[in-house]
């Protein structure tokens, strides 16, 4: 019974290692850990709770990315972004922008870094009655 059990491990493992494998190289059968593959991901950021700030202004805050030489924020009217208002190029983890719409403004952001950048984050809807 051991070895039944050692034999079913060893068969799952190799099943990850092809997995893993084509994942990294879908052209050829070589087997590659997850320290191998490259470096071509970079995480996304992620909104904190907007701080509302004196005469309708908004303070947006993110979660640093390490990788990251900045983030990209959009700002639209609708959760799909078909239409983007404003874009933001950000090097730091701040931006305050004012609220002018008491419907509200649809907010994502996106890490970059030379050559990369994230998925979008998930979209965040501000308004002035969330205050």
């Amino acid at each position: 019974m051991f070895r039944h059990s050692l034999a079913v491990i060893s068969l799952g493992l190799s099943l990850h290692s092809v997995i893993v494998a084509c994942v990294a190289n879908p052209d050829t059968n070589v087997h590659k850990s997850f320290e191998d593959l490259p470096s071509s991901f970079i995480a996304r950021p992620r909104f904190e709770k907007p701080v509302f700030r004196p005469l309708g202004r908004i303070l947006l805050q993110w979660n640093s990315i390490d990788e990251a030489e900045g983030y990209e924020i959009q700002m639209s009217d609708s959760q799909d972004f078909l239409l983007i208002e404003k874009t933001w190029i950000v090097r730091g983890l701040k931006l305050e922008i004012p609220l002018e719409s008491e419907e509200g403004w649809w907010f994502r952001i996106r890490s970059f870094k030379t050559d990369m950048q994230s998925e979008w984050s998930t979209a965040l809807k501000v308004t002035l009655s969330d205050r």
